[in-house]
């Protein structure tokens, strides 16, 4: 039975453990959470006849479950009803740059999680995944749409992912130190980035409306900045 109550920390299989710079990882439900929140694509992995296949997808969480959605006679669709899947969320934060080429790396934030997708074939429960994925996405938006129809939902498939076999892993460091540095000083350090929103553009196809107060005022979903470096992922573990 999957527990009643959120997890204060996952604990997956060996399996799904992070391995390589292992202090880089965090499975506290937290930090999975707070990821998964900042983000919007996510790349699902499957095995078809045979052949691995990586398909990029849009998402949200909603609880203890990742939720994504596909049209309902597809590949992906297919293999979901009845196998295992990979999900990862890669959120880049900046270049990192040291003293030689294979020293340099990026920051970043991401979770992988593993497990078999749920389908939710229920109109209404589909509609109402659906409005989730507006309200974590684009608060507002759904309010001012019209209703989907029968139709449109019958033609697509939600599934929904437990986050139990869920891993984080965080790199937010300077580059690592070299037992050999160069004859001449090099800049070293790194390059922060972050996801900005540019003014909405209107569909010069159709009457130009008011832009909504929400998407005037839209800058995406909330940051998650973090620091972790060589105590910091332990102290909190």
């Amino acid at each position: 039975m999957p527990p009643s109550h959120p997890p204060a920390r996952y604990e997956p299989d060996e399996a799904h453990q992070v391995r390589r710079i292992a202090y880089r990882a965090s499975y506290d439900a937290s930090v999975v959470h707070d990821i998964l929140d900042s983000a919007y694509v996510c790349h699902i992995a499957f095995i078809d006849a045979g052949v691995p296949q990586v398909i990029p997808m849009s998402y949200w969480r909603e609880g203890e479950f990742v939720h994504f959605h596909s049209g309902a006679r597809g590949r992906l669709a297919r293999v979901c009803r009845t196998e295992l899947v990979a999900i990862s969320v890669t959120i880049m934060d900046g270049l990192v740059l040291g003293h030689s080429p294979i020293n340099h790396s990026i920051n970043y934030r991401s979770v992988v999680v593993h497990g078999r997708p749920e389908a939710i074939d229920d109109r209404q429960a589909k509609a109402a995944a659906m409005q989730s994925f507006f309200a974590k996405t684009i608060p507002g938006r759904w309010e001012d749409l019209r209703a989907v129809r029968d139709d449109e939902l019958d033609a697509l498939t939600v599934f929904r992912i437990r986050l139990e076999q869920a891993a984080a892993k965080i790199r937010n460091e300077f580059p690592d130190s070299e037992d050999h540095m160069p004859a001449d000083p090099v800049w070293t350090g790194t390059v922060p980035m972050r996801m900005l929103f540019s003014p909405p553009v209107a569909d010069p196809r159709f009457d130009t409306q008011p832009t909504p107060s929400y998407l005037a005022s839209f800058a995406g979903k909330p940051d998650f900045p973090m620091r972790v470096d060589r105590d910091g992922v332990e102290a909190r573990q």
